[in-house]
């Protein structure tokens, strides 16, 4: 759902043979379909999306080529601008699959007003946001019960990162456990760049919450059914 898989583009892999490096690891996590999701910032850096679909051709080919039992589908990591929308209309970025999905960040100090303004904004014109990484925003520590209200209201998904469950601090425990719990977070996602500092753990996350029989968090890993 979130992963910066193809060469040169962001801060992801920076050389093919690193992409390939990549997609052989999340064929080896035993995950079947990753959605490739360079950051786009809207009106603030140019998106190429001619290069874009070049560098997404070239890692299906690759998996086709080398029988990888991996699908690699479209998407972008979009900060939310005032630009968002336009260029989402336009198709000037990607969505997830080609699908009314949106991957969506924002600010770590997105205020509440913001935050349902973007949400309201893509859901008006047809497009279904899946807010990245949600550990990161203040809103998710202090806010649960906006956060409801606004999963009650939009249609609207919250996920967060594999990595962040793993960090095995009290903190992320607890975060973790209340955004399960009360069935605010939606979907686990690597939101993996490479292999070394930042690489795909999601196996890893699967069997930490199956040891714990952590059935809420085990329900947020994605079936291929559910979004694509």
């Amino acid at each position: 759902m979130h992963q910066h898989v193809l060469w040169g583009i962001d801060d992801g892999p920076q050389n093919r043979e690193e992409m390939i490096a990549l997609l052989r690891r999340n064929a080896e996590q035993g995950i079947g379909i990753v959605a490739a999701t360079p950051h786009a910032l809207p009106g603030v850096r140019p998106f190429d999306i001619e290069l874009y679909w070049q560098r997404l051709k070239e890692a299906q080919s690759y998996c086709s080529e080398e029988n990888l039992p991996l699908r690699v589908i479209s998407g972008a990591e979009i900060r939310y601008t005032p630009m968002t929308l336009s260029m989402l209309l336009d198709r000037r970025i990607p969505t997830l699959g080609d699908s009314e999905y949106v991957l969506l960040e924002f600010w770590g100090t997105v205020d509440r007003g913001t935050f349902e303004n973007a949400i309201s904004q893509l859901f008006r014109h047809g497009f279904l946001p899946v807010v990245a990484h949600v550990e990161r925003y203040r809103l998710f520590w202090q806010d649960l019960s906006f956060l409801k209200a606004i999963k009650e209201k939009y249609d609207v998904c919250y996920q967060m990162n594999c990595d962040f469950a793993l960090k095995h601090n009290l903190s992320a425990s607890l975060l973790v456990h209340r955004l399960t719990h009360n069935q605010i977070a939606d979907i686990w996602a690597t939101d993996a760049h490479n292999l070394e500092t930042r690489p795909p753990r999601m196996a890893e996350a699967f069997q930490f919450f199956s040891e714990r029989k952590n059935r809420k968090a085990l329900e947020m890993f994605v079936t291929e059914e559910r979004f694509c």
